[in-house]
């Protein structure tokens, strides 16, 4: 860009990328980016894009620097804001974008553009690359599942996986919406519409989560649903209470040991508000909110009614359909490494259309 040596020019892109991979490495495996690491990273990036600035100061390239400056800080860095107060994004997703808007404002001089831009701006075109690589990762969902033939309206957005390999994925699991004349005999018949499957189920962290919190594993579940269904989860049997965190070094993350069963307590936990709690589902939303501030009204956008629902559908069947997702991270350095080379997935589009 400037008249920074080729070297450190090289650098200043390089870094973050391999910053991104290493994040993406991360998010991958256990689909969290440690809180500590940004603070240290967006000092480094601020010294970063103020020895570009300086460099250039009083050239005439110092003006269309500040101006791509600007853009990327107020195009990349306003989507993030606007993503994470909308709840589209997590934090880390958020504070991923805001960090690359400052951090990759301007192309390295040694790329070479298949063709020019349709923004000259490097961190919109990170951006705009990692959403085209999202829509091309659904499409190999719906060719891999047509390859395997299973057809199904939730071929677009999951796999199917058997239940027993739940508890080593990341995702959510999503049902099979009804058809039109299921949700008129439903309406008909006073039955709950979200109770027959409209809204999205359980996420995996969560059902990590209550496995955890009720001493159990999915087996055991499975082997007695009635019993978990119908008895408290008293604070003396309960066990351990994480974020539903993967463990990969064990490969899988349910507690095997035998579930503690206290004889007598096979009645329904009564919780305020409501007269029953099926499968204890409340009061782990709230021991949740107690522990995690964050999750005072749901454990990761889960509801006690979805929980439930969730927890019938791992205990009495054998498969599941599952919406793995890419995790965000990966996106970023897989668009980040395409735009210092060139490739600008969304001017593809726009001039195949």
């Amino acid at each position: 860009m400037g008249s920074l040596p080729l070297a450190i020019d090289a650098l200043l892109y390089l870094i973050p990328v391999v910053v991104l991979v290493v994040f993406g490495y991360i998010d991958w495996r256990i689909r969290r980016i440690p809180n500590a690491v940004w603070k240290p990273l967006f000092a480094v990036s601020f010294a970063f894009l103020s020895y570009r600035v300086f460099d250039v100061y009083g050239t005439p390239m110092f003006e269309p620097l500040l101006i791509q400056v600007l853009v990327s800080a107020v195009s990349v860095g306003g989507l993030g804001l606007f993503a994470g107060v909308t709840g589209l994004f997590g934090g880390a997703d958020v504070k991923g974008l805001l960090w690359i808007s400052i951090t990759l404002p301007v192309y390295p001089s040694f790329t070479s553009f298949v063709y020019e831009p349709v923004v000259g701006v490097l961190s919109f075109s990170v951006f705009l690359n990692a959403l085209l690589l999202g829509v091309a990762y659904q499409g190999v969902l719906i060719a891999v599942n047509a390859v395997r033939g299973d057809w199904d309206l939730r071929m677009v957005a999951g796999v199917r996986v058997p239940v027993g390999s739940l508890t080593a994925m990341h995702g959510r699991i999503i049902r099979k919406p009804m058809g039109v004349s299921d949700v008129i005999n439903t309406v008909q018949s006073g039955g709950d519409i979200t109770d027959a499957g409209l809204d999205p189920c359980l996420d995996l962290d969560t059902l990590r989560m209550y496995l955890r919190w009720r001493a159990t594993s999915l087996t055991e579940i499975r082997v007695d649903s009635s019993w978990f269904r119908s008895s408290a989860p008293v604070p003396w049997i309960t066990g351990e209470f994480s974020d539903g965190r993967v463990d990969r070094v064990a490969g899988f993350d349910e507690v095997t040991e035998s579930s503690p069963r206290v004889d007598g307590l096979g009645v329904a936990w009564a919780f305020p508000g409501e007269e029953v709690d099926p499968w204890g589902a409340s009061a782990f939303v709230q021991t949740a909110g107690e522990k995690y501030v964050w999750m005072s009204e749901s454990v990761y956008g889960d509801s006690p009614a979805s929980i439930r629902r969730g927890l019938e559908m791992v205990s009495s069947q054998r498969t599941a359909w599952v919406s793995p997702g890419l995790p965000f991270f990966v996106l970023l350095a897989g668009g980040a490494i395409l735009s210092g080379l060139g490739v600008d997935l969304f001017g593809f589009v726009v001039r195949a259309i």
